[in-house]
């Protein structure tokens, strides 16, 4: 649940178990992500914070999202990637989370600026 707390602050209260999700919902409006999409880099975060994508890791998600096959996963995997949610790493054959995706803390602040036109 969100709350005001004043004109420039808004409070996502949330629980340890959600945040995640709440926290890339969040961050959704960014990335515009299908609930698909969300809930496979959710997914993907859970079996693994640094990268995703292998072998091992698409199997892993195909079984959690109850998709048939790794062809479905490696379609929203490519969807992520081209929305810019992760990044391939071709020295290690996989992929790694853009810098905001995998939340460093419990509690995290998104700040927004207006670009000033020259």
């Amino acid at each position: 649940m969100s709350k005001i707390v004043n004109s420039s602050e808004i409070v996502v209260s949330t629980t340890e178990k959600d945040f995640l999700k709440d926290y890339l919902r969040s961050l959704n409006g960014i990335f515009n992500l299908t609930d698909k999409h969300l809930e496979c880099l959710l997914n993907m975060i859970i079996i693994n914070k640094t990268i995703t994508g292998t072998t091992q890791i698409r199997k892993e998600l195909a079984k959690v999202l109850q998709v048939k096959g790794v062809a479905a996963v490696n379609n929203l995997i490519k969807a992520l990637k081209d929305k810019g949610a992760i990044v391939e790493d071709r020295n290690n054959k996989c992929y790694t989370y853009h810098n905001s995706v995998v939340p460093k803390t419990l509690e995290v602040k998104i700040k927004f600026k207006i670009a000033q036109h020259v």
